[in-house]
């Protein structure tokens, strides 16, 4: 989620550099397909510098009903009681979105309708 433009570099320089093998088959398949890695520097610099730089760490909860969540927070705001779960289910989200917030980063979360 947060990275340096000396890690970023180290990464484009080691991993990047190489072609793709896997359980020792080597290939000769670049990992990079376009642009030239000497210039990464520069762009890194530029990119890390831009206002526009938005970082974002998604969620994926298909198995989750958005309706059914709101309607369980109202009733948790309501001052009702719900299932443990729910209970536990506001606590990972709440912390999901402070943990992301805390490394400047932007929160969502998808999930079903």
């Amino acid at each position: 989620m947060y990275f340096t433009k000396e890690q970023m570099l180290e990464r484009i320089n080691g991993k990047f550099s190489d072609t793709y093998s896997n359980s020792g088959c080597n290939t000769s398949i670049a990992r990079i397909r376009k642009g030239d890695p000497a210039q990464a520097e520069d762009y890194l610099h530029g990119l890390l510098k831009d206002y526009k730089l938005h970082r974002k760490c998604i969620l994926s909860c298909s198995f989750i009903s958005k309706s059914s969540v709101a309607t369980e927070f109202s009733k948790i705001q309501r001052g009702e009681s719900v299932p443990g779960h729910i209970i536990q289910l506001l606590w990972i989200i709440s912390s999901f979105a402070h943990a992301v917030r805390d490394m400047n980063a932007i929160p969502i979360i998808y999930c079903a309708d």
